[in-house]
């Protein structure tokens, strides 16, 4: 990666220049548009103040400890306050260009993760009703993200946990047998706060007769449709973890008291009132929390901390949980849970996504009724289609509100910007098959001939293709996989101006030659990332 390299470049320099074994981190940026240097560096701001020099001066001497006309490096150049601007040789650009259209399929991927198991845990909704919008915001994010891990070179495993205990889901069973027993004519009390939603009359008219708990005969069902619907959002989990599982007694105690045993030990756990408590306050949450209550039923947490406990127990180096913004109260709680089994908190890294507003050519949508059903899921699949679905719910980043406009999903123009991707795969698709009906073969050109793309689009073109490695590098460590999307926009947003400007298919053979590897390698670099996206890559539309 050219990013890297000049990391590696920079610090090397650095180290000379201030005589330090390790440098602090800084940033290595491409710079807005007005600068026209291919990449720029703050290393001498961060140092500045350590050396107790002025920016500039530290920018200047680094400068000249960086060699530049051979290689990599064909310029440098120091700009105020003291950032270091860098200049790739066309060289280089030219090698990554023959570089991508080598690899393929291949390109982007690295061995950055060294195989660290990582356990990703994402939509998790309860089964206690269809999935909605939210939750396929997650499901995207969660599954998008794995696939660019797995690339990246770590090994990771999808996980959804199933909480098939507690209040919910016995409310769940009762709401069940209160709708059967109304379909048989008998009249019943309706339970309090139950589920009103028609599918718990679609699951009613299933359940047998004489069925006296309607529980897990409901989660289930739910279960299945929760499946079925994933499965046509392109999403396919390889755990589903039960929570009734970590209160199973068989030759060593259960999870759950395996995990409070552990705190028990640490000193993290006391007893209060007929109550078991975790000291959670020792560690970030604002007040100690019950973990077993008085009657010897256990909490939410006892879930929570055996869960975690068994995930680190199963040999993840690194766990990721994706959850709806509404759980911000439970992530000091659970980190704290984390820390408090001896494990660094900074191995659990918790995404928040916030909520989904539908909208209809700007207008807003109903999202639920007076009896709190939800637009789910597979309404926004049977509308839409799976590939714009997942593509708008990575359109901004986790911590955005996003809105979704089902019209513009649908159109079949340049303003839906999936379209708009899809369409610069299409199109680059159809310029090979008219090079075919015309005799021009293809294969990798030698440097020479690709050195004849020399257009400012066609060097502008390839620096951004350049940046795709860089760019999965980015998701995989800031685990925010909306980076993504936007990449794509502008990548095609560069391809079509471009197209729209030169003719590909030309009279001379080799700048044809030139152009067919550019346009190739956009191809190759859009499936790449739209595979990634679990997006498909059509050659005709």
């Amino acid at each position: 990666m050219i990013r890297q390299e000049l990391k590696e470049i920079l610090e090397k320099a650095a180290k000379e220049e201030t005589g330090m074994k390790e440098i602090p981190q800084h940033v290595i940026s491409v710079p807005p548009r007005n600068i026209d240097a291919d990449y720029a560096s703050n290393i001498s701001m961060v140092l500045a103040g350590r050396l107790r020099k002025p920016p500039l001066v530290v920018a200047e001497a680094m400068a000249g400890r960086i060699e530049s006309g051979t290689g990599l490096i064909e310029k440098v150049k120091v700009e105020k306050p003291g950032f270091i601007n860098l200049y790739v040789s066309a060289a280089r650009f030219y090698g990554e260009l023959s570089e991508i259209c080598k690899k393929e399929d291949e390109y982007g991927r690295t061995d950055t993760g060294k195989g660290e198991k990582i356990q990703i845990e994402f939509v998790s909704a309860n089964p206690t009703g269809p999935l909605h919008i939210g939750h396929g915001r997650g499901a995207a994010i969660g599954d998008t993200l794995a696939n660019i891990l797995e690339v990246s070179g770590y090994d990771v495993t999808r996980e959804y946990y199933v909480n098939n205990m507690g209040n919910q889901v016995n409310l769940l069973g009762e709401s069940v047998l209160a709708r059967k027993k109304e379909m048989a004519g008998e009249e019943v009390a309706f339970p309090e706060g139950g589920y009103e939603g028609e599918y718990i009359k679609d699951v009613a008219k299933e359940l047998p007769q004489g069925t006296k708990d309607a529980k897990d005969y409901a989660v289930k069902k739910i279960l299945e449709w929760i499946r079925e619907n994933l499965e046509k959002f392109g999403v396919a989990f390889d755990s589903w973890f039960f929570e009734s599982t970590l209160y199973e007694e068989g030759k060593r105690k259960s999870k759950v008291r395996q995990a409070i045993d552990t705190l028990k030990q640490k000193g993290h756990i006391y007893e209060r009132d007929g109550a078991v408590w975790f000291h959670s306050s020792s560690f970030g949450d604002e007040k100690d929390r019950v973990i077993i209550k008085k009657d010897g039923t256990p909490t939410y947490l006892a879930s929570d901390i055996a869960y975690h406990y068994d995930k680190f127990e199963k040999g993840f180096e690194r766990l990721i949980n994706i959850w709806g913004a509404d759980h911000h109260g439970y992530v000091d709680r659970i980190k704290g849970c984390v820390s408090a089994m001896g494990h660094n908190p900074e191995k659990l890294k918790i995404i928040l996504y916030q909520l989904v507003s539908l909208t209809r050519e700007g207008k807003p949508v109903a999202m639920s009724t007076r009896k709190g059903e939800f637009v789910t899921l597979k309404t926004v699949l049977d509308e839409v289609g799976k590939d714009a679905c997942r593509f708008f719910f990575l359109m901004r980043g986790s911590d955005s509100q996003l809105d979704f406009d089902l019209e513009l999903a649908k159109k079949q123009s340049s303003e839906n910007p999936v379209y708009y991707v899809q369409y610069a795969h299409a199109r680059i698709s159809s310029i090979f098959r008219e090079a075919e009906k015309a005799g021009i073969g293809w294969q990798v050109p030698d440097m020479n001939t690709l050195a004849l793309l020399k257009e400012k689009e066609e060097l502008g073109i390839i620096k951004k293709l350049a940046q795709y490695p860089e760019l999965l590098l980015l998701c995989s460590l800031a685990s925010e996989p909306h980076h993504l999307t936007l990449y794509l926009q502008e990548l095609v947003g560069e391809f079509h101006r471009y197209y729209d400007k030169f003719r590909i298919l030309n009279e001379d053979r080799d700048l044809t030659a030139a152009r067919l590897s550019l346009v190739r390698a956009v191809r190759i670099v859009i499936k790449n990332a739209l595979t990634l996206l679990g997006i498909s890559s059509p050659e005709r539309m």
